[in-house]
């Protein structure tokens, strides 16, 4: 029934992508940067 989504489903998957790479980068720049805390704290 929901076979008909032109460009919006193409242009929602690009920005899905894109805010799930950020994501992603700003999840291991966080565990980076609690690793180096728990090093210098240490």
């Amino acid at each position: 029934m929901f076979d008909e989504e032109p460009e919006m489903s193409e242009g929602f998957i690009k920005y899905y992508k894109i805010i799930s790479i950020i994501c992603m980068g700003l999840v291991i720049i966080a565990i980076i940067y609690m690793v180096i805390r728990l090093v210098l704290g240490v």
